[in-house]
């Protein structure tokens, strides 16, 4: 699967950018204090997106 022509995750961002990863990385080191201001769900589903993709490159 060609990473240009992959759908992107969400509207604002391409599936693999530098600011969805830091975000990513933030998330992950600050999740108890921005845990009650955002949507879980979204946020795992949006990782196990993420995962499922890499997995499928590595195949």
């Amino acid at each position: 699967m060609d990473i240009n022509n992959r759908k992107a995750l969400t509207p604002k961002l391409p599936a693999h950018s530098t600011i969805r990863r830091t975000a990513i990385d933030l998330i992950g080191r600050g999740f108890t204090v921005w845990e009650p201001y955002m949507d879980v769900s979204a946020v795992l589903m949006g990782l196990l997106e993420l995962c499922a993709d890499a997995e499928k490159q590595l195949s």
